[in-house]
């Protein structure tokens, strides 16, 4: 794990001091693409990872403007529907994604709700 290099990964360094949180973007060698190469990665559990699920919607497209395997929770290029998983609460630090798929960012789930203006939800089947 190293301080991440990737420019999308400083915006997102950039955009998460903006809202005051203080998290290091750290890239690995091996991909984070899924929660569980993240998990892995990072030495945690994959109940850990805030995930992201795009699903494109039939007007909007749900165009994020990140690639598949790193899609952060903020700084989108439109406007997304956002839901958080009210499981992430349990913990105190959760991992998301940095904005390429070998790149995460540590936060607390509320500094995660804080940022993204979203309520929590119940999103298990």
């Amino acid at each position: 794990m190293k301080p991440a290099q990737h420019p999308t990964a400083l915006r997102i360094r950039e955009l998460l001091q903006n809202s005051g949180v203080e998290a290091n973007v750290v890239e690995f060698e091996q991909t984070t693409r899924t929660s569980a190469d993240a998990a892995a990665a990072i030495g945690c559990t994959v109940a850990e990872i805030a995930k992201s699920v795009v699903f494109r919607g039939k007007d909007s497209g749900q165009a994020t403007g990140y690639v598949i395997g790193g899609v952060a929770p903020i700084g989108h290029a439109q406007q997304v529907k956002l839901l958080l998983d009210q499981d992430l609460r349990q913990f105190a630090k959760v991992w998301a994604a940095g904005g390429t798929p070998f790149t995460v960012f540590p936060i607390t789930p509320d500094e995660l709700r804080r940022i993204t203006g979203t309520d929590w939800e119940d999103v298990k089947q």
